[in-house]
């Protein structure tokens, strides 16, 4: 309806937005409940929306939420999407859709579990790797054993793990251990504990 501003705040309009209202304004009524100043009506009546799909809710600011949603068409596209998703989903794994979470719930799980196996696997061939390096570090006038290698493949973690097993192998060490993992070149120095004060593992770095 069109109405004058009096009218339509007797009427109970809410007005959501601080925006400046003329003397005749729109109001929309959608319901018993939902009536509300509009500066544009983009539908005739309701049920031109159809389904009403929330795709995404957030914060933007201090004490504003942002909602995108998807109506009419655009909402039952989404929709048909999705269940084609789902069939593809139950197609791979072989399950119906109600089985379809459980099923993807122990994948995942069994998944994280062969992670950890090769992981432990990969740890232990490094460690084996670094038993095969304590013959190649040199002996100083000094006293102290340097190594310097690289392994391929290894994690910062790994190479970490690598060089505190060489530490206690070769005792009073400075070692320097590289590596190439996922692109990322990693350098990581260590000292013996008996030599933090004579040697600075950063400088060596």
């Amino acid at each position: 309806e069109v109405l004058p501003i009096e009218e339509a705040k007797r009427r109970g309009a809410v007005a959501l937005f601080d925006e400046k209202y003329g003397e005749i304004v729109r109001v929309v009524q959608i319901g018993p409940r939902s009536r509300e100043f509009c500066g544009g009506t983009h539908a005739e009546r309701s049920g031109d929306i159809g389904l009403f799909l929330v795709t995404a809710e957030g914060g933007i600011s201090a004490g504003v939420r942002r909602v995108e949603a998807l109506a009419g068409s655009g909402a039952l596209q989404s929709v048909v999407q999705r269940e084609q998703l789902i069939r593809s989903l139950t197609d791979v794994v072989k399950v119906g859709e109600r089985e379809l979470l459980d099923r993807v719930q122990k994948l995942m799980e069994r998944s994280r579990e062969l992670e950890r196996q090769l992981e432990q696997h990969q740890q232990q061939s490094l460690v084996s790797k670094g038993g095969d390096l304590v013959a190649r570090a040199v002996l100083l006038k000094d006293g102290t054993k340097v190594l310097a290698s690289v392994i391929e493949e290894a994690s910062a973690k790994q190479l970490r793990e690598v060089a505190d097993d060489l530490r206690q192998r070769l005792g009073s060490s400075c070692i320097a251990l590289g590596s190439v993992s996922e692109g990322k070149a990693i350098v990581l120095t260590a000292v013996g504990d008996d030599l933090v004060g004579g040697y600075n593992a950063g400088e060596l770095l």
